[in-house]
């Protein structure tokens, strides 16, 4: 392999290691919730400002948290966000849809209350109440789904990574990380937690029924 591509891959592995890393993280800290204060759709909220901002304070209890944005802009890339096909999408930074923080470790989070009664099964999961969206390196490059902003999905009793097996929607790994869908790439969470790699960067033949690596 040349220079680029070792260099490339070694990013790839850290990657995975920090991916690894924030999904425990936040699991944690969400089972810690849920045991103090109960299930999310028991707190008698509503999809506004306020709603994600309960979300966020709850869970910046149980984390070891360096900065709270909050609906202010600061905690993440003020910029527009690119998707796996380089097509320029979204300015998380300035986007009011989130509640935001920042993590000592540099990763920016943001939380997004979608269903206070948990009772989508949107994305492909069950009871599903809101999701976090991360950047697993903060403002740093490459500032791209798939890359280093991942997607997660906040359920009634755990976080889920978004991409999962058996989801068949648009926000199917073949649907939205292997091919042009739902803000192409970040929806790649589940693979690379599950599979260990990021070869949908590499090839486009994968799935989870099939091929799991380039190599195969």
């Amino acid at each position: 392999m040349t220079l680029p591509s070792l260099i490339g891959r070694y990013q790839e592995k850290a990657t995975v290691i920090q991916l690894k890393k924030v999904y425990s993280i936040l699991n944690q800290a969400y089972l810690r919730v849920i045991s103090e204060e109960g299930t999310l759709d028991t707190w008698g909220l509503t999809v506004s400002e306020q709603g994600d901002m309960t979300i966020l304070n709850k869970f910046a209890k149980y984390l070891n948290t360096l900065q709270i944005c909050g609906k202010e802009q600061g905690c993440f890339y003020n910029g527009q966000y690119i998707d796996l096909a380089g097509i320029k999408r979204y300015n998380h930074d300035t986007a009011n849809i989130y509640a935001n923080l920042v993590l000592y470790d540099g990763t920016s989070v943001q939380f997004r209350l979608m269903f206070p009664d948990c009772f989508s099964n949107q994305y492909g999961v069950k009871s599903m109440c809101g999701t976090i969206v991360v950047d697993i390196n903060g403002k740093k490059k490459p500032n791209q789904y798939g890359r280093d902003m991942f997607r997660f999905l906040i359920t009634k009793d755990r976080i889920a990574p978004a991409g999962m097996q058996g989801t068949t929607n648009s926000t199917s790994f073949e649907n939205s990380c292997i091919k042009n869908g739902d803000l192409y790439g970040i929806n790649c969470t589940a693979w690379v937690l599950f599979n260990e790699n990021m070869d949908y960067l590499h090839c486009n033949d994968l799935s989870w029924n099939g091929k799991r690596s380039c190599k195969e």
